[in-house]
């Protein structure tokens, strides 16, 4: 390439002097055959003056090419120039969480990307639409726990309530328990003396068979007064289970 140069540069030199030539020859101040006149000195010294100078413009000319290709050189020798390049590159399919319409795409395929650069954006509409659904199901579920919460609440105090009612319920019948009791009592004094009297003949056999029913009445009334204490036990004891295990189950107090 600099020998080209050099080459380039001698005829460029040559043409330009046979051209400085033939404008002084044509200005009258070369002549052919007055080769030895002072003329005809100044003005090849003219003419060697003018082929320097060129010849200097011509050389710091093909001195800032060379350096320029020189420079241009250095600075592409660290990389390769081809119509068919492949680099080694981490690559890595990229999908989105959420299935939605492709609204626009910044990066193409084999283009690098940065750490939290943004590669496409998804048409949010449809995902406003489901969210809003999303939303309304929530909302609709949130209700309708309340709701069982309320209900749940509800049965609670209905079941306390019923405790409640077992409860005075046996306490009224052990009252009546105790009463029927103290009336037997009474009743068997009473048909004790009228036996006492019927033999002594002081009273009727009618007062003693009135005595007598009055005491099997009284029994009765304590037995049934018995299995009715029973009874109200094991309804006491089926209240309160039930209340302990809706507690327990549903977190309420």
């Amino acid at each position: 390439m600099m020998i080209y140069g050099f080459r380039s540069l001698q005829v460029l030199c040559h043409r330009t002097a046979k051209t400085l030539y033939a404008r002084e020859y044509s200005a009258g101040r070369i002549s052919k055959h007055r080769t030895g006149s002072p003329s005809l000195r100044l003005g090849a010294a003219k003419l060697t003056n003018r082929l320097q100078s060129w010849k200097t413009l011509a050389a710091l000319a093909l001195i800032a090419i060379v350096g320029g290709f020189g420079l241009w050189w250095w600075h592409s020798a660290g990389y390769v120039s081809t119509d068919d390049a492949r680099i080694k590159a981490d690559i890595v399919a990229v999908s989105a969480e959420l299935t939605a319409r492709l609204n626009s795409l910044t990066k193409q395929e084999g283009d690098a990307v940065a750490q939290h650069e943004v590669l496409a954006t998804l048409d949010r509409r449809e995902l406003e639409i489901q969210l809003r659904q999303a939303e309304a199901e929530v909302d609709r579920l949130r209700s309708k726990a309340r709701q069982g919460a309320k209900e749940i609440e509800l049965h609670v105090i209905r079941q306390k309530e019923e405790v409640a009612k077992a409860e005075a319920a046996l306490r009224a019948s052990r009252h009546q328990l105790e009463d029927a009791r103290a009336h037997a009592v009474q009743v068997k004094d009473d048909w004790s003396r009228n036996q006492r009297l019927f033999e002594r003949a002081l009273v009727a056999e009618q007062e003693l068979d009135r005595a007598k029913t009055s005491l099997r009445q009284a029994d009765a009334r304590m037995s049934a007064l018995q299995e009715k204490i029973k009874e109200g036990e094991s309804m006491l004891d089926l209240a309160r289970f039930e209340e302990e295990r809706l507690i327990k189950e549903y977190n309420v107090v």
